[in-house]
């Protein structure tokens, strides 16, 4: 369709011009960006897990966020339950940006259908395409990100195939590094064989979810988040120091790296293919039509702010430069007068010197003068 066609070129612009725009080697409108999807296996023996899963995913999304990342979220359910997607066992809860994946989670019933996680993991990062009853099954993967983590949560291994072409997992984790997607599992280390290859393969995790009320689900989620975190860089934000001391008073803080990215204003994923779609896609405009104004609206307050301070730097300069000339004119006046005051006393010193050699003759001649 030409017109999602220039759509997607006018995003993939916004994104390039966010990222290209730099002061050194600092982004200036594209913060390090990560994208977190997590595969849930939603099939009935998960039960038992669900309450654990939940938590730790919603502690999970606080730590990340609290540590100032630029990071979205993403949610999909794997299971091949009559009520679920029989066909390619995929469906995609919520796509990138969604803020609270427990609340999803939690109203996610669990049925009785085998999973295929192979088939599912190429599902979601758009790999391969299957037909199924529930769609759409990836999430938004090809939008700019820095890092792209996958983690699949299960209690089983691989129960059926829903893969027509070579499914080994040699074939995902080439699939997977394709799309710059890391993978990590958290399941039962008895089926840890069935995944090995795959998070090896892409520089994943192998994590022990505990029993089957999910013991290990929050202390797995923890080390995942450190790995995420661990991984990100650690560049405070921009600030200009402005004064001559190294308090937080002496520094102008630029709000930058501000997200002027597609993913930062809402734009990520934008599809006019269908009239609903592109009804969204007004109000999802008008929404980053807004966030721009708001992003414009900061930085050209931070632009003021400095313009001032630069005045009054200024304005303290020519009041330094002032106080130096009176000081540097006081000296010049000091030591003309010290020249003068030497002078002076070198003058009286001769003047008696001529003076007593007068008197001294002068009484000689008297001394000697006959009677």
């Amino acid at each position: 369709m030409s017109v999602q066609a220039e759509v997607d070129a006018q995003i993939a612009e916004i994104d390039r011009t966010a990222r290209s725009t730099r002061f050194g080697d600092r982004r200036l409108l594209a913060p390090y960006h990560l994208l977190v999807g997590v595969l849930i296996d939603t099939s009935a023996s998960m039960g038992g897990e669900m309450a654990a899963l939940a938590q730790a995913i919603g502690n999970f999304q606080a730590t990340i966020q609290g540590a100032g990342l630029s990071v979205a979220f993403g949610l999909v359910e794997v299971d091949t339950a009559p009520s679920k997607d029989p066909v390619d066992g995929t469906a995609a809860l919520a796509d990138f940006g969604s803020a609270d994946l427990a609340s999803i989670l939690q109203n996610t019933p669990v049925a009785f259908g085998p999973v295929d996680p192979y088939a599912s993991m190429l599902e979601s990062v758009g790999a391969s395409a299957l037909a199924g009853t529930r769609e759409p099954d990836a999430l938004s993967w090809n939008q700019p990100a820095d890092e792209r983590h996958l983690v699949y949560v299960t209690d089983t291994g691989r129960e059926t195939d829903l893969m027509s072409a070579p499914d080994s997992q040699d074939d995902v984790a080439a699939a997977l590094r394709a799309a710059g997607v890391r993978a990590s599992v958290v399941g039962d280390p008895a089926n840890f064989a069935e995944f090995a290859g795959i998070t090896g393969g892409t520089n994943g995790l192998l994590l022990d979810k505990g029993d089957a009320q999910g013991a290990g689900i929050a202390a797995a989620f923890d080390t995942l988040a450190q790995t995420v975190l661990d991984a990100a860089p650690n560049d405070p934000p921009i600030e200009v120091q402005v004064g001559t001391d190294g308090t937080d008073h002496d520094r102008v803080p630029l709000g930058l790296p501000a997200d002027a990215t597609s993913a930062g204003l809402g734009l990520a994923g934008l599809s006019v293919r269908t009239a609903e779609e592109a009804r969204d896609a007004l109000g999802r405009i008008d929404g980053a039509l807004d966030t721009l104004a708001s992003l414009r609206a900061r930085l050209g307050a931070v632009a003021n702010r400095l313009s001032t301070t630069t005045r009054r730097q200024d304005d303290a300069d020519e009041a330094l430069a002032a106080s130096a000339g009176r000081v540097l004119d006081a000296d010049v006046a000091r030591e003309t007068a010290r020249a003068a005051r030497a002078e002076l006393m070198r003058s009286a010193a001769a003047g008696m010197l001529v003076r007593a050699g007068t008197l001294r003759a002068s009484v000689i001649g008297r001394l000697l003068a006959p009677p």
